[in-house]
């Protein structure tokens, strides 16, 4: 980086990890847990403020950006290593070798530079960015003299559960904004008829009130809270047929296939319910098809027994479509989408869920299947709960020709896996040259 390096980076993570960094330091231990560690361990810092918001949110059950900030940090960086290529010896060496930090310009292992400090001594704090000021005050976070400071939030008149229940009943957005603003838990719970233990999130979901759904979220409440039975927000408004809650509820991170005390999950409450819409959208998100609840029945089950022929066409199909992918077999998966299945169907592979069957037919190299999903509206960037992509399969199974295809329909070099690897690490590791060159063009 040169005598002209800059001295001012940003560092974005939870609120919680602030003020525990504030505490005590930066922990070594524990670099990479929210975006992988390619550089080794030390503290991973940039010069880019965007890239920092990226990371800036809550804890992984709580990825809300209102609860996230950025440190702005005075950095010294020391003796720096610039890291010429994507490999481990290169990109993790440099701390054997003596240097204090390491960075790697943009393209050489992401499209964004990579900057990794060694000693954490040589970081100081110098301010704190809120990721949404008004949300962070009202949880109790302010940032003065440059630091953040959890405050007691002043408590105001404010209902009793039993007034409030009705209101989150019919989607009194302001009635629960005024909760919250006065200092009521996005926790609470509810006794409703026999059922006890039924959290605000779950009861606003069930229904259907999508903008009190998103205040809560907004305001802390837990995706995943359980009720007294083991059920939670995604099963009880996929229960009810509520497709907008259910979006909300799945971009920040409900559990798909979560299950019930008997075993159901919200895939089998929506096929017993006759909800196609939803049984949709939760396949494309990725819930497990075959999941079995304690009588052993799937959501297939469920379908065919209460007759609701939507559904079960809809699981049929979708089914059928992964053993369609996996062989290559073009007129059958041709015509499992015009019968109805996703062409964004999320499926298991191994260890890894929510994988797409468009990185299943790169995987397996089917060039012509991997042209139809395109051609029928796939998303090219759809990453499973590992992280991976289309793309990544491609370059890890040494596909050039699917890599280019890719690339050309919009995939993302720079997306990553969550131990931090990028599809041209997975074409480097394996020896790939055709990728490596298609992913470097």
């Amino acid at each position: 980086m040169g005598s002209g390096c800059p001295t001012e980076f940003y560092h974005g993570t939870s609120l919680e990890a602030i003020l525990a960094i504030q505490q005590a330091g930066f922990r070594v231990d524990l670099s990479g847990t929210n975006a992988g560690a390619a550089l080794g361990p030390g503290v991973y810092i940039t010069t880019t403020l965007e890239k920092a918001l990226n990371y800036a949110h809550g804890l992984p059950n709580n990825r809300n950006p209102a609860r996230g900030a950025v440190l702005v940090l005075e950095v010294d960086i020391g003796r720096c290593y610039a890291v010429r290529f994507n490999n481990v010896a290169e990109c993790t060496g440099w701390q054997q070798r003596g240097y204090d930090s390491a960075w790697a310009a943009e393209g050489v292992i992401g499209e964004r530079e990579e900057n990794c400090v060694r000693d954490p001594a040589r970081i100081r704090i110098t301010n704190v960015v809120l990721g949404h000021t008004g949300q962070a005050r009202s949880l109790g976070y302010v940032v003065r003299n440059g630091r953040l400071e959890k405050v007691h939030v002043a408590q105001g008149p404010r209902l009793s559960p039993a007034q409030l229940q009705p209101a989150v009943e019919r989607g009194d957005e302001a009635t629960v904004r005024a909760w919250l603003d006065g200092g009521g838990r996005p926790t609470v719970t509810f006794q409703v008829g026999p059922a006890s233990g039924i959290p605000i999130l779950e009861l606003a979901a069930r229904h259907g009130h999508e903008r009190v759904v998103d205040l809560l979220l907004r305001r802390g409440a837990e995706v995943n809270q359980l009720d007294g039975q083991g059920g939670t927000a995604l099963m009880a408004a996929s229960l009810e047929g509520h497709v907008g809650v259910i979006e909300t509820l799945v971009r920040c991170g409900a559990n798909l296939n979560h299950q019930h005390s008997n075993g159901g999950t919200a895939l089998m409450l929506a096929a017993a319910t006759n909800h196609p819409d939803v049984v949709r959208r939760l396949l494309v998100a990725g819930s497990d098809m075959e999941a079995r609840d304690v009588e052993n029945k799937t959501a297939q089950h469920y379908a065919n027994s209460f007759r609701h022929v939507a559904c079960a066409d809809l699981l049929q199909a979708s089914a059928q479509l992964k053993p369609a992918i996996e062989r290559g077999d073009e007129a059958a998966v041709r015509m499992l989408l015009d019968s109805g299945a996703p062409v964004d169907l999320s499926v298991r592979a191994g260890p890894a869920s929510g994988i797409s069957i468009l990185a299943i037919a790169a995987g397996h190299g089917h060039e012509r299947v991997v042209d139809l999903l395109l051609q029928r509206g796939a998303t090219v960037n759809k990453q499973d709960d590992q992280g991976g992509t289309a793309l990544m399969w491609a370059a890890n199974s040494n596909e050039p020709s699917i890599v280019r295809r890719l690339l050309w329909a919009g995939a993302n070099r720079e997306k990553r896996t969550v131990q931090g690897k990028t599809a041209l690490q997975y074409a480097m590791d394996g020896g790939y040259r055709g990728c490596v060159d298609a992913l470097l063009t």
